[in-house]
């Protein structure tokens, strides 16, 4: 583990102001399962049939399990260096992240393209990675659902101006105003007429997974 960090810290640049913890790492056991290192509580509790359950009392102080701690906000996939930092041992040098920083591809390309490069490589480890293509995946699908929403706000004339409260409260009405020559629109069927564009998005999910696996049929 030591020597797999510092090799990261030397030839990664996202890795390079990662401190070390000796105290940590020591910790660790030379072989086994690391879940026996994570911190555990006991507690003692009574044993009883199923017949006396009802004259049960109820317990003084729930248990509490302990997760790690988490950053409290989001990180984006669209964050530069994004698929380096969440696959290491894919990006080990940081090379051909999709959002990597200052990029000098000579020739653009897209999410797809980039990703069914990855798939195709000989050494396969990229197909093999149990979450990469559902990461790459999901967002592509979300890409698409954006664009569908683009394009029917515009076609439908709505101002970007509106704000998600607003459209909210619009829909609690029933009440949308529309600039491009309408005067009032139903919201509801506003809204299903962006449902339905959206599930069309959907229904071409088949053609985005043959994407990312390399089927070009």
């Amino acid at each position: 583990v030591e020597n797999a960090l510092r090799w990261l810290s030397e030839h990664n640049p996202c890795y390079k102001d990662v401190v070390i913890s000796s105290a940590r790492l020591d910790a660790l056991p030379n072989d086994g399962n690391l879940m026996e290192q994570l911190p555990a509580r006991d507690y003692e509790g009574n044993v009883t049939d199923g017949e006396d359950a009802e004259d049960l009392e109820a317990p003084e102080e729930e248990a509490v399990i302990n997760f790690p701690a988490r950053c409290g906000d989001p990180i984006s996939d669209a964050y530069p260096d994004f698929f380096t930092k969440a696959y290491p041992v894919l990006f080990p040098n940081g090379d051909a992240d999709f959002n990597a920083r200052g990029t000098g591809r000579l020739v653009k390309v897209t999410l797809r393209e980039w990703a069914a490069h990855l798939l195709r490589l000989a050494d396969k480890r990229f197909d093999n990675h149990p979450r990469f293509r559902f990461t790459v995946y999901n967002r592509f699908i979300r890409q698409r659902a954006l664009q569908v929403t683009q394009v029917f706000v515009k076609q439908q004339g709505l101002s970007s101006d509106y704000t998600i409260a607003q459209l909210l409260q619009a829909v609690r009405s029933n009440d949308l105003t529309i600039e491009a020559g309408h005067e009032v629109e139903d919201a509801v069927e506003f809204f299903d007429h962006y449902i339905s564009a959206w599930n069309d998005c959907k229904l071409r999910s088949d053609e985005v997974r043959r994407a990312l696996e390399g089927d070009d049929t």
